[in-house]
């Protein structure tokens, strides 16, 4: 590791660090002040250091505000970062991750702020360095009968999630939706809108920018105090920057959630999506969603699920591909500190267009197979610090046989929360 490589690092991370500490820092000390404590015992008995430890986990109160700062530290050994076909290129990864949450209670309603920052450092290739940064703010309001939920998410980011590149893909995304329903005898009727926006950094990908405004309307029926039916109906515009992707869909979904038996809890929808595409295959199926979270010990909870979706692509020409995924994991506490996690996902896509540019080689109806496999043991030493070894395998197998790859990554990380 390069010397220069080690000290920025460090300057960063004592930086963020820093940054970390300051708020809840000056927080402390207005708080501690009013109590008398500043330090030494003062008259509620308590020196400074056993306030600390009374408050680290729980966050902090001022005036009535709760603000909870966190911290996150990784360090990630990655087989294959650029997800190549064949032997890939490997990677020590550093990570640091700070992040605050702000919850404001106003009598019954609730205003919730949160921002997180990711610094990412690769040794060997730094053209990869990344810095991510999220914010997501909420308010909820209840009147009684009525509720309004508002939101508002935003995004810069260069991760791979939420897209069909394998390659690192810059972009600004924007999520904003408002929410409201009414109570009354045992149904509840609920309206929402949402608007989702996303807008590449780079010019050849510009063509995939996307806005999209959704509507849906749905009514609740409570057939017990643990058992709830619905049926929701949505429509969603798809609005692209290059107008031939343009899409519109109808769907309409029923089904149950709650607790049907002893230490089982269970959601699932079904329904119909029908949605045409401009100047392409349009894409009519049908979609569901199943979810089983069984609890048979107080330390062991087991959640398996199914989905089945329609989604965009941004593969070539290819405008929707129709996905599976199979999904299971299953949590265990070992001892009151200890506890270990276990999850696989089996997803497959199907493209409902057929490539005809011959885009990476391939001309025909792409088909991809991908299986993750994702294991990890976390220690909490007290309520704000804990630490963790995480082993994840990820693997894609596709009829377009150049994005096929194998990933295995290995990370230490430790996590503080105030």
């Amino acid at each position: 590791m390069k010397i220069k490589q080690i000290v920025q690092r460090s300057k960063k991370t004592l930086a963020l660090l820093l940054i970390f500490g300051f708020i809840p820092t000056q927080l402390l000390l207005a708080a501690t002040a009013d109590q008398g404590l500043e330090g030494k015992a003062g008259k509620t008995g308590k020196g400074l250091s056993s306030w600390i430890d009374d408050q680290l986990g729980e966050g902090f109160e001022v005036g009535g505000i709760q603000i909870n700062p966190r911290f996150r530290g990784e360090y990630s050994l990655d087989d294959n970062v650029l997800l190549e076909q064949g032997d890939g290129k490997g990677d020590s990864i550093f990570r640091e991750i700070p992040g605050i949450e702000i919850i404001v209670p106003i009598q019954q309603h609730l205003i919730t702020v949160d921002y997180e920052a990711e610094f990412e450092q690769f040794m060997k290739l730094p053209r990869e360095n990344d810095e991510n940064q999220y914010f997501k703010s909420e308010i909820n309001l209840s009147f009684n009968k009525l509720y309004i939920n508002l939101g508002d998410d935003i995004t810069h980011t260069s991760s791979r999630s939420g897209t069909t590149f394998t390659k690192r893909s810059p972009r600004f995304e924007n999520t904003a939706f408002v929410q409201a329903g009414y109570t009354f005898n045992r149904f509840t009727v609920e309206s929402g809108y949402e608007s989702f926006y996303r807008s590449f950094d780079n010019s050849s990908q510009n063509r995939l920018d996307l806005h999209t405004h959704k509507f849906t309307e749905s009514i609740f029926f409570d057939l017990t105090e643990k058992v709830q039916t619905f049926v929701e109906y949505s429509i969603t515009d798809f609005s692209y920057r290059n107008d031939t992707r343009d899409a519109f869909s109808n769907k309409i979904l029923a089904g149950v959630t709650g607790d049907l038996f002893p230490k089982t809890s269970v959601y699932a929808k079904f329904g119909y999506e029908n949605l045409e595409v401009q100047n392409s295959k349009d894409g009519n199926n049908f979609i569901s969603q199943i979810g089983v979270i069984y609890t048979p010990f107080a330390r062991t909870s087991i959640d398996a699920g199914y989905l089945r979706s329609q989604e965009q692509s941004t593969f070539s020409n290819t405008t929707i591909y129709k996905q599976d995924l199979l999904f299971l994991t299953v949590n265990q506490g070992i001892t009151q500190k200890l506890s270990a996690s276990a999850s696989f996902y089996y997803i497959n896509q199907d493209y409902e267009t057929v490539n005809r540019f011959g885009a990476a080689g391939f001309i025909g109806d792409r088909d991809d197979d991908l299986i993750t496999v994702d294991t990890k043991l976390v220690y909490e030493f007290t309520d704000w610090v804990s630490a963790d070894v995480r082993y994840q395998y990820n693997r894609r197998s596709s009829n377009a046989a150049v994005f096929d790859y194998n990933n295995s990554i290995v990370t230490v990380g430790f996590t503080l929360t105030a």
